[in-house]
């Protein structure tokens, strides 16, 4: 939302072309928009990933520029700049590489005063054993977890900066192969994150593995990370994607607080069939930090339904209640066509 009361909407896509797409609201009117406009990016053009864009992540800074980070250029995270709150953008660089054998995964989240915070895998799960690594932007420069530099933002298309030279948060394995699904900061502006691990795919072919699945959480203290399995995940949603969880996310407001969608019971891992169709669903879980017992109490938020219910996101508002937004029905396509609704629940204030 911009300071003048418009929304500005970004999209693309999915790695079909070198175009990112945006849209500019009335003021305070989400259901009025001006017309598409587009900008594009380097590289040659190709039928499928290459130079291609997707994963728009625009964000605010106080000065009133915005940067729009994104997959692009070398099929990895590149940025864009706008001087005039998204009227229109440049490109801005090429500033992380992974392990080549597809692209490193992110995920953002700003402080609100200028400095991004990101975590970052080497590369896509079902082609290296990922770890987990963290770092933020400011001024133009990449730091660690600590504090330390890294180094220099890339204005151009070359990339510098590998995604393993960040802070290691967490070590992947054969066994423990990371993704992450949701950051968020607390109110001392330290990182915590939510992620995923699937355990059961030590050397087996894409499509074997993914039947047992850890949700993970991990906590940056203002010295060191702190991670920790919290939850079963349940299995894969599709053979072929093995590291396709329900997904979950965390609360915005307080770190002691997750939801998660999971096919499983979250401590014991048994399949959950509902009672409704004897058939067995994902369900969304809200889950509590007992910092005393040093573990997580997980109570159902949805039951017995006729439908997955998966990938739930909690934006980040001004209003004292918490709204739950997830996706309803059968997931088994990353590319369409759909056949999920998108729902949402706005809870009182705890």
């Amino acid at each position: 939302v911009r300071p003048d009361g418009l929304y500005l909407a970004m999209y693309s896509k999915h790695a079909a072309e070198r175009k990112m797409y945006y849209r500019i609201s009335e003021p305070h009117n989400a259901l009025a928009w001006g017309p598409t406009l587009s900008v594009e990016t380097p590289g040659s053009d190709a039928n499928y990933a290459g130079n291609n864009d997707t994963y728009a992540n625009p964000f605010r800074l106080p000065d009133g520029r915005m940067l729009n980070f994104f997959r692009g250029f070398h099929h990895e995270p590149n940025y864009m700049v706008s001087q005039d709150d998204g009227q229109t953008w440049t490109y801005g660089g090429h500033w992380l590489y992974g392990k080549g054998g597809y692209s490193p995964y992110l995920k953002y989240v700003s402080d609100g005063k200028g400095t991004v915070h990101f975590v970052a895998t080497e590369d896509h799960p079902r082609n290296f054993d990922n770890s987990l690594y963290h770092g933020y932007l400011r001024n133009g420069t990449i730091y660690h977890s600590d504090g330390a530099r890294v180094g220099g933002l890339s204005t151009s298309t070359e990339a510098t900066i590998p995604t393993w030279e960040l802070t290691k948060v967490f070590q992947g394995t054969p066994d423990n192969v990371a993704w992450m699904i949701d950051l968020e900061l607390d109110r001392d502006a330290r990182p915590y994150v939510l992620f995923s691990c699937q355990i059961d795919g030590r050397g087996l072919p894409r499509g074997q593995g993914g039947m047992d699945l850890r949700y993970h959480y991990a906590r940056w203290d203002g010295t060191a990370w702190h991670s920790e399995e919290i939850a079963h995940a349940g299995t894969r949603l599709y053979a072929g994607e093995d590291d396709y969880s329900g997904l979950g996310a965390l609360d915005p407001k307080n770190p002691d607080v997750a939801y998660i969608s999971t096919d499983a019971d979250p401590v014991t891992g048994a399949p959950l069939v509902s009672q409704a169709d004897r058939r067995r669903h994902y369900e969304l879980f809200r889950g509590t930090r007992d910092a005393r017992a040093d573990k997580w109490n997980w109570l159902p938020f949805t039951r017995n339904s006729t439908y997955d219910n998966l990938r739930p996101i909690i934006p980040k508002w001004s209003d004292s209640r918490t709204a739950v937004v997830w996706m309803r029905g059968s997931y088994s396509n990353n590319h369409g066509e759909w056949t999920t609704s998108v729902v949402a629940v706005i809870l009182p204030p705890a």
